[in-house]
């Protein structure tokens, strides 16, 4: 499976911005790729092993639309959001 998304990523000083990322999720591994496709750069790669989704925040004050944060194992959270429900 594979697609757009957008990532939330870690700032300096807490503060955090989007990204769009293309985003390739093969077996428990979900890669983000900068560009529109697998021929960006590797930015990151995340496993979803033991991974829990946590409730999809959509239409959440200050949240974007169709996102959803999951809890990784070692501390953090994975922030995506999609362009639609579909996606």
């Amino acid at each position: 499976m594979e697609g757009q998304l957008k990532k939330k990523g870690g700032g300096f000083f807490g503060d955090s911005s989007w990204a769009d990322r293309y985003a390739v999720l093969e077996g428990r591994t979900l890669r983000f790729f900068a560009g529109g496709s697998t021929e960006g750069k590797l930015v990151s790669e995340v496993s979803l092993a033991g991974v829990n989704a946590r409730e999809d925040l959509q239409g959440a004050k200050g949240h974007k639309l169709h996102r959803v944060d999951f809890d990784l194992e070692g501390g953090g959270v994975l922030c995506v959001s999609a362009p639609s429900a579909a996606k």
